[in-house]
């Protein structure tokens, strides 16, 4: 029968030391510990950030179309007696 690890069952057995049972937290009353109240430093929405996600998405597939049509042009061979046209002419 399968038997499905825990996270720190499958941590020990991938560090091949066994972990103690614990978790550490920080004092809620410490001055010196994490800033529990995050607020994101610039103020971006996140319509901006998808806005900016788009710009690139959309630069990569024009880049993807502009090497796909300089790559699959057709190099043209001269036709047959074409270098004798041009001798005539000068």
């Amino acid at each position: 029968m399968y038997k499905r690890l825990t996270y720190q069952q499958a941590l020990e057995q991938r560090l091949g030391h066994a972990l103690l049972p614990l978790v550490l937290q920080l004092d809620a009353d410490d001055p010196h510990g994490f800033v529990r109240e995050w607020k994101p430093v610039y103020g971006i929405p996140p319509a901006k950030h998808r806005a900016y996600a788009m710009q690139w998405f959309t630069l990569a597939v024009v880049l993807v179309m502009i090497y796909a049509g300089v790559n699959t042009r057709r190099i043209r061979k001269p036709a047959v007696g074409h270098d004798d046209e041009e001798r005539r002419n000068e």
